[in-house]
């Protein structure tokens, strides 16, 4: 099944649970700048515009998905991530709010047929301006992990570990 598809349904039920009121909705739209790598270690410059919710449980923990539009050095792809975070020290009364996360990226190309599957790891703070909005800073690391084989107990690395980084800036909602 397409990874669009998974994260798309998966948003929607966040929007639609029951159990929605028991919990707080957040989301954020942003902008973001950064590099990448390639497999033949080739840096490039790279610019996102995405935007996402999540579904927070006990003010700490959350459970989330974002989608948005990404490019440099020629490529285009469209990143699906799927992710869980937790706000540290998050209340709702507190103004300034960090977090960590982790998860799963799906990279859809543009420019050449095909998707790859990568895992995302970031961190960055939200700072509520004491209402139901707020700005969010924060930098990710998508990791796209590279693939080997062996041939009589001799490894071959035919794709190297490639990152893609970016320090992203955007809206947040409550």
């Amino acid at each position: 099944m397409n990874p669009t598809v998974i994260a798309c349904t998966a948003v929607a039920c966040m929007f639609t649970s029951s159990t929605l009121f028991a919990q707080t909705l957040q989301a954020s739209a942003g902008v973001g700048f950064g590099a990448a790598d390639n497999q033949m270690h080739h840096y490039f410059r790279i610019f996102q515009v995405a935007g996402g919710a999540e579904l927070l449980f006990s003010h700490r923990f959350a459970v989330g998905g974002d989608i948005g539009i990404a490019g440099g050095g020629g490529d285009g792809w469209v990143p699906t991530s799927l992710y869980g975070t937790y706000h540290i020290g998050g209340t709702p009364t507190r103004d300034l709010v960090p977090y960590v996360s982790g998860g799963l990226t799906w990279l859809n190309f543009l420019t050449e047929t095909g998707h790859e599957r990568a895992y995302n790891l970031g961190g960055g703070l939200t700072w509520w301006n004491g209402g139901h909005t707020g700005v969010r800073l924060e930098i990710r690391d998508v990791i796209r992990p590279g693939e080997s084989f062996s041939i009589r107990g001799v490894n071959y690395a035919v794709w190297p570990t490639r990152h893609w980084w970016s320090l992203n800036c955007g809206l947040a909602f409550r």
